[in-house]
């Protein structure tokens, strides 16, 4: 069968990083701190990853103008070479020597499902369908970051990923990563499974939702694109007929979880959207703790390639 082309509406998910302190940070983690750190989705720092959410990691006090490549790994003091990694990212320092936060590890690996995926298909090692998988493989695991310079090409002759870098870490850090606590919001299928895309107007919309507190009701939208949230933005829902506003009323149930159909096929549109909730009384924010009348939206760069 020759490829199709098909519209497709991407459903971002969302997912809340208020992770508190669960674990104490090892010791080398201080002599480190100078160098690098690791912050929440609002850019607030944590002191440990929860399952679900995505790592971001920035640096500072680096070689400036100069490329580094990020490792992550488990439970060892860093690892030796690029094939041995969980994931990895180069990133080029500024004039100063620092690096803004960036995600070096997506969801923590949890991947959901995809109506794409042929049966059969072997997952990558490290990624997991469900955030109770992800739970259970990760337990009691220490993330290990580190920091290697890549050599400079003043030629610019040298393929990229043909330099050499540095074997020793200029940066060395463990992190822990602990189960959620936090409530967290995403696209799904009807049985609860994370998405991260769907064909446009082949399948309703779904949203499925965790860690909320049992009978809590919440008000769920689907909005435009938005690179940057702040405090006070509006949620223009685009659900309902005519991308008129159709936002979905839903009560967790006694586990704290919901799964709500949001968007009917019929009125869907191609595009990126994200994925917001809020309840009665307050909006769930990654720019601020849980405070009246604050917006909570948030899109992952991990999507699903539709052809």
């Amino acid at each position: 069968m020759s490829p199709k082309r098909f519209p497709c509406i991407v459903a971002l998910t969302t997912v809340m990083a208020w992770a508190g302190a669960q674990k104490t940070i090892p010791d080398d983690n201080r002599k480190n701190e100078s160098q690098t750190f690791v912050v929440d989705a609002g850019g607030r720092p944590i002191r440990a990853l929860e399952v679900g959410s995505s790592l971001h990691i920035g640096a500072r006090g680096l070689h400036p103008n100069t490329t580094y490549e990020f490792r992550l790994s488990f439970d060892r003091p860093a690892v030796e070479s690029l094939e041995a990694a969980v994931s990895f990212a180069r990133v080029t320092t500024d004039s100063k020597g620092q690096a803004p936060p960036f995600v070096l590890w997506y969801e923590s690996g949890v991947i959901g499902c995809s109506d794409q995926e042929r049966e059969g298909t072997k997952h990558t090692p490290y990624t997991y369908r469900t955030f109770e998988e992800a739970e259970q493989a990760l337990k009691g695991k220490l993330l290990v970051t580190s920091a290697h310079l890549v050599e400079r090409d003043e030629t610019g002759k040298i393929p990229p990923m043909k330099l050499r870098v540095e074997h020793e870490p200029a940066a060395l850090l463990r992190f822990p990563i602990v189960p959620r606590r936090s409530p967290a919001v995403y696209a799904s299928n009807s049985k609860g499974c994370m998405l991260n895309s769907q064909l446009a107007r082949t399948e309703d919309l779904y949203v499925s939702g965790r860690n909320f507190d049992p009978g809590e009701t919440l008000e769920i939208s689907a909005v435009p694109n938005q690179r940057l949230w702040f405090v006070g933005d509006p949620i223009n829902d685009v659900t309902g007929p005519g991308s008129a506003a159709a936002p979905k009323r839903v009560v967790a149930d006694r586990s704290g979880r919901f799964t709500v159909m949001v968007w009917n096929r019929q009125n869907q549109a191609r595009g990126a959207y994200f994925i917001c909730s809020r309840d009665r009384f307050y909006l769930l924010s990654t720019i601020s703790s849980r405070r009246p009348h604050h917006g909570y939206c948030r899109k992952t760069t991990q999507q699903l390639p539709i052809f």
